[in-house]
């Protein structure tokens, strides 16, 4: 009975651990089913969603197409558009600059037309304008020298012409180179070199040496022995007239005492006498002879007053200044008016025989 009652027992026992293990099974095959449908939808899933992307790209890839050829479309029509308009601009100035080029020849065929100038006219042209200059130097520079130089150019041009009319203005060129040439030549650029060459010496003077001497003391002077109330009185009026004249100076029929110029007013000195120089220079190249002389006259009245008279620039500074007070700047030139007349008299008989 005990062997029975033990096999029915261990029977049971198995068929509740075949029906254990079946039931883990099962959940195995659940959760693995549950797992392998997840597995499947998101494989799904990104399908779905690389099927969605796809198609876009490619609707944006259609999209920048399409804006790519609208956009080469533009670029072409307005390349187009562009060579329109710069031929149509180059066509337009081509039609102005013939236009130009008509109106510029019409001009010149009028000019030609009415000018009708021969090489003989240039030559009397150019003459009339070299004895104007000439006769304008006479005038206004006083420089004789440039005239001539001038009347002498003209009748060479005159003399290479070898025109018979010529005759009389050529004549009248050279008298006026006579005239020009009987009238004494002023050296003005020595004389304004040697007006330079005193204004370098003029840092070169000396000062005069002034000395001061103590002034003696009035001798004769008898000295008082009164003590008494007379004398007391006398030496105060004395002491006090003493004090007095060293504040108040009286001088009558004496000299006038010039101060003697401090160091720092020197450089000033110095330049008032170089002023005086330079406006000489001025005076000489304008020559105005008055105001060229007073220049030099005051110079060497600066030199005797401030500088030392036996110094050996102030002597030779002197000699130069007495030398150039000697010469006469003041020059009448005779004008060229002859020259001038004939001139204008040869330029109208050409024109009057054009006509």
């Amino acid at each position: 009975m005990m062997d029975e009652q033990d096999l029915t027992t261990a029977g049971q026992e198995n068929v509740d651990d075949d029906s254990n293990s079946r039931g883990g099974i099962a959940w195995l095959v659940v959760f693995l089913l549950i797992v392998a449908s997840g597995l499947f939808g998101y494989l799904g899933y990104i399908w779905n969603f690389s099927q969605d992307s796809a198609s876009d790209i490619a609707g944006m890839a259609e999209t920048l197409s399409q804006l790519q050829r609208r956009v080469d479309q533009n670029q072409q029509q307005m390349s187009r558009e562009r060579e329109a308009a710069l031929e149509s601009f180059v066509s337009e100035q081509k039609i102005e600059l013939e236009q130009f080029q008509q109106t510029l020849d019409a001009a010149l065929q009028k000019f030609n037309a009415k000018s009708s100038a021969t090489p003989h006219d240039w030559l009397v042209a150019e003459v009339e304008y070299l004895i104007r200059i000439a006769s304008q130097r006479v005038l206004m520079d006083k420089d004789s020298s440039s005239a001539i130089a001038l009347l002498v150019s003209a009748d060479q041009i005159l003399l290479q012409a070898e025109n018979p009319t010529s005759h009389g203005l050529r004549a009248a060129i050279a008298q006026d180179i006579a005239n020009l040439e009987a009238v004494d030549q002023l050296d003005i650029e020595g004389i304004y070199l040697q007006l330079a060459s005193q204004i370098r010496l003029v840092d070169e003077l000396e000062r005069p040496i002034y000395e001061f001497k103590p002034r003696p003391e009035p001798q004769g002077i008898e000295t008082i022995q009164d003590e008494g109330l007379s004398g007391i009185a006398t030496r105060f009026v004395k002491q006090f007239t003493t004090v007095l004249l060293r504040h108040v100076d009286f001088r009558r029929d004496m000299d006038q005492i010039t101060p003697i110029l401090p160091p720092s007013e020197e450089y000033y000195l110095r330049q008032n006498l170089v002023l005086n120089l330079q406006q000489a220079q001025m005076a000489l190249l304008r020559e105005k002879s008055d105001v060229f002389a007073v220049s030099l006259a005051d110079a060497m009245a600066w030199l005797n007053r401030f500088f030392d008279r036996e110094h050996a620039v102030t002597i030779a500074m002197k000699h130069t200044l007495v030398d150039l007070q000697r010469v006469e700047i003041g020059r009448n030139l005779p004008d060229v008016l002859v020259s001038l007349q004939e001139v204008r008299k040869l330029s109208r008989s050409a024109k009057q025989v054009k006509q």
